[in-house]
């Protein structure tokens, strides 16, 4: 009956107001998503603690489920804390898997088996036959070991088991994503965890969840575990990431409710997964600086309580490693170190890519600011031809830029190397940082951009804007709304933008405020197409020229 799908939360209440259906509520409404309830228990907590959990009857959670649907089927699936109550637990698995069947709605559960205000019963046993349904689940360290638990009798190797090792314990039963959530672990035992590492290796323990220093405040990390999924682009660059954070000076409960309420919403308005993940985690902190008791936030300004718009406190994004004060996440993770400088910024201005010495010439002839040399085939003249282009960029002072190829970017130092997501596994990046090479790389998505952030590169590009005219994408258009957004945000990194802009588009690409458009098919072509793509650089120079100055009017 629905045109619009929406989120049902499965969950119990929360008279304190900061977590479970309340919790759930409060992240719907800031996303603008649409949620029903299924409301499994009433509890009663104050501040000294949870002192009360009534469960509700099976009855009456197979009525409130049924009713729901009646209305439309859910995009999503929120399941919180559950009683524990085998019947009901066997009544929600056989609700869901029935659901499943029918619509394949992902399923986001909040494993709920220890709160911040005190004890929450729960019987682990029968909670594991709802891991199969599971698409995401977002347990605490503690609380992935106390799952892991019913499988494993070793409770000695259970009360030290590590992240990695607990989460593919939970994707081997059946979990899809795996986030194990660290904000429950106490800041001091993470400044006794940066001293660790800062000498060895960290060990793997829930340590390693954050690291802390004196000049960059504390981090929090939630590490993701995911697998590949050939309908999810991102899924092919990473299946396991760290989601890294300033950890905020406050305290409140009801942060994993948060989390997995906004990963949740994100996803049933169509967010992809990686993505929700990331805003999640952005949403989880801002609900913690919204919490009663914080006195930096300001209970007047109603945008505080939206995703902030300071790309700089965004999460970003980076790979698991052993140790988290690898070279490259201690330039990132609060810039430790400072033995390494981060790529110089660059700003690309007029960008054209080719493939043609000849076309090459007639761009720089032409007035462009920077040049990529973007060759796919393996010509027996490339790297001859790669040295001519750049030498008639340096004779013209054009910007010269390697498409993918760092390894020769390191022999012939070019301005740059462009480098994809999925380049930036094998590229070796201290290398590039240390000759002086600087650093581009694309993005789709919000999930890219703070991956990408953690490299610290010379300028991060958007794409495709528009549908691009030189070849297919796996991901969806921008559109002008979503790069708008994106300029705003990242205002404090050089920025470009690639993907079907033309002179009948490029007025409302310059007012998002991106300062650079990246060029391939519109001003393709030969010697006899030089006053034609001559024209089309004077009205694209133009419009970057007036977004630039605060004009309004392009000539």
């Amino acid at each position: 009956m629905m045109a619009r799908g929406y989120m049902l939360v499965i969950c119990a209440s929360d008279s304190r107001g900061g977590a479970g259906l309340q919790a759930a509520l409060a992240q719907a409404a800031l996303i603008e998503c649409e949620c029903r309830t299924v409301l499994t228990s009433v509890t009663v907590q104050s501040h000294e603690g949870v002192e009360h959990a009534e469960a509700v009857s099976c009855s009456l959670v197979r009525q409130q489920f049924e009713s729901a649907l009646k209305d439309g089927l859910p995009n999503v699936v929120l399941i919180g804390w559950l009683p524990p109550d085998p019947a009901m637990i066997g009544l929600i698995r056989e609700l869901l898997t029935e659901l499943r069947s029918r619509t394949g709605v992902q399923i986001v559960w909040d494993p709920v088996l220890k709160s911040t205000l005190g004890h929450l019963p729960a019987h682990h046993t029968e909670l594991m036959s709802l891991l199969p349904l599971v698409s995401v689940i977002t347990p605490s360290l503690c609380e992935a070991r106390a799952l892991c638990s019913v499988v494993n009798d070793d409770h000695q190797a259970n009360a030290t088991l590590n992240a990695d090792s607990a989460a593919r314990q939970l994707q081997k039963l059946g979990a899809s994503t795996v986030v194990i959530t660290g904000g429950d672990i106490a800041g001091d035992e993470h400044q006794k965890a940066w001293a660790e590492n800062d000498e060895t290796e960290n060990d793997g323990t829930e340590n390693d969840a954050l690291t802390c220093h004196q000049d960059a405040g504390c981090w929090i990390t939630d590490r993701v575990y995911s697998r590949r999924d050939e309908g999810i682009p991102e899924t092919g660059v990473l299946t396991e990431f760290a989601m890294h954070q300033r950890r905020v000076s406050a305290s409140a409960h009801g942060t994993g409710s948060h989390f997995s309420a906004a990963v949740a919403a994100y996803l049933s308005v169509g967010e992809r997964l990686y993505d929700a993940l990331l805003k999640g985690a952005a949403a989880t902190r801002q609900a913690l600086l919204n919490a009663s008791g914080c006195e930096r936030f300001d209970y007047g300004n109603a945008q505080a309580r939206a995703l902030p718009e300071d790309g700089d406190v965004w999460p970003i994004v980076t790979n698991i490693v052993s140790s988290i004060v690898s070279d490259q996440t201690s330039q990132s993770i609060g810039r430790r170190s400072h033995e390494q400088a981060a790529f110089a910024p660059y700003k690309p201005g007029l960008y054209a890519l080719t493939d043609s010495v000849e076309h090459a010439k007639i761009l720089i002839r032409q007035g462009i600011d920077t040049l990529q040399w973007r060759v796919k085939d393996s010509r027996p003249d490339y790297r001859e031809q790669t040295l001519e282009v750049l030498n008639l960029c340096r004779e013209a002072g054009v910007g010269f830029w390697l498409n993918d190829d760092w390894r020769l970017a390191l022999d012939i130092h070019p301005d740059g190397v462009h480098l994809g997501q999925e380049d930036l596994l094998d590229a070796d990046i201290p290398a590039l940082r240390a000759s002086g090479v600087g650093l581009g790389i694309s993005n789709h998505t919000d999930w890219e951009i703070a991956r990408a952030r953690s490299f610290e590169p010379s300028y991060i590009a958007f794409g495709p804007v528009f549908p691009p005219l030189s070849k297919k994408l796996k991901y969806p258009p921008l559109g002008i709304d979503r790069l708008t957004a994106w300029s705003k945000r990242y205002k404090a990194w050089p920025r470009t933008c690639i993907g079907g802009i033309v002179p009948d588009n490029v007025a409302a690409v310059a007012a998002t405020g991106v300062g650079s458009f990246a060029l391939v098919t519109c001003i393709a072509g030969g010697p006899a197409d030089e006053p034609r793509i001559g024209e089309t650089l004077r009205i694209l120079r133009n419009a970057l020229d007036a977004s630039q100055s605060g004009g309004d009017k392009i000539n």
